[in-house]
C-alpha cells in the first residue's frame, strides 16, 4: 500500500495479511506525508518463501520524512523470510514531530537480519516521541521453520 507526497492523510485501520511475496517486499508506505495519522493497521503472517540467490528486503512499515504524524496501535505479527534477508518491521526515517506510541511487533520469523524498530537521524528536529510500544523478540520460540 503506497501513499506518497500527502497532506492531512490518515491511513487507518487496514489489514494487509497472508501475503507471499518473492523478493523485495513493503507492506505498507507512507512518505513524504504531512499533518495525518498512520493507526490502528494490521499487517500479519506476510512470509517469503523464496530462496532467491541474493539479499533483499522486506519492510513491513517504512516511514519516510514523516511530519506532524502521529503512529499509533498498529501491529506487526508473525511477518518475515525464509532465506537471506533484510527485515525492517518498523522503518523510520527522518522524521519531524512525530509521535511514535502503542505499537506492537510480535512473533516477527527471521532468518536473516532483523532491524524490529529503525529510526535514522532520530535528532532530525522538531519533538519526536517514541513511548508505550511493545516489540517482542523472543527467538528461542520456533518461529521460523526450513522449508524442505
Amino acid at each position: 500500500m503506497y501513499n506518497w507526497y500527502s497532506q492531512r492523510c490518515n491511513v487507518d485501520n487496514n489489514t494487509i495479511r497472508d501475503n507471499a511475496p518473492y523478493s523485495n517486499w513493503y507492506g505498507l508506505q507512507y512518505y513524504y506525508a504531512t499533518n495525518g495519522t498512520l493507526s490502528g493497521n494490521l499487517l500479519q503472517d506476510n512470509y517469503s518463501y523464496t530462496t532467491a540467490s541474493s539479499y533483499y528486503y522486506h519492510r513491513c512499515m517504512d516511514m519516510y520524512y514523516p511530519t506532524n504524524i502521529l503512529i499509533s496501535r498498529n501491529q506487526l505479527i508473525g511477518n518475515g523470510t525464509a532465506y537471506y534477508s533484510y527485515v525492517y518491521s518498523y522503518y523510520l526515517y527522518y522524521p519531524t514531530n512525530v509521535q511514535f506510541e502503542s505499537n506492537l511487533l510480535a512473533k516477527q520469523k527471521i532468518y536473516y537480519y532483523h532491524y524490529g524498530l529503525y529510526a535514522y537521524n532520530y535528532s532530525n528536529g522538531g519533538n519526536n516521541t517514541i513511548d508505550n510500544n511493545t516489540i517482542d523478540f523472543n527467538y528461542s520460540s520456533p518461529y521460523y521453520t526450513p522449508i524442505s
